[in-house]
């Protein structure tokens, strides 16, 4: 994160994650990832939705970082034992995902942002 070195004078609160979170949380994604180097603004966006959805999916817990009433991450675990996907989260990773196929636009750059996330998210393979 560019502002870390400011944030560690400051207290980071946990809290249940609130749909209002999202935004911010896709904005941070976005910005790290930095999806908007490969394709349009409104493309990297649906591509920021999938793998935020993609990764609620996947957890039992989740909390969001908060600094100054503004989220700044999200802590997620995964407990194996317990693990079920509620269907609310399975539906907005699915229709987050058809989203991506709907226009030309989008469809041309998906191949290209999952190759590139693919790899980003399986260092061992390199």
């Amino acid at each position: 994160m560019k502002n870390f070195n400011m944030t560690l004078n400051k207290h980071i609160i946990l809290r249940e994650l609130h749909k209002s979170d999202r935004e911010k949380l896709e904005s941070l994604i976005c910005e790290e990832w930095n999806y908007e180097k490969y394709c349009c603004p409104q493309v990297a966006a649906k591509f920021v939705r999938v793998y935020l959805n993609s990764c609620l999916a996947e957890q039992t817990y989740t909390q969001a970082a908060i600094i100054d009433n503004v989220p700044v991450g999200i802590v997620m675990v995964k407990n194996l034992k317990v693990h079920k996907c509620p269907l609310a989260i399975r539906l907005q990773l699915l229709l987050s995902t058809i989203s991506l196929y709907l226009s030309k636009e989008d469809r041309k750059h998906t191949f290209t942002i999952l190759s590139i996330v693919s790899v980003m998210s399986n260092p061992k393979q390199y």
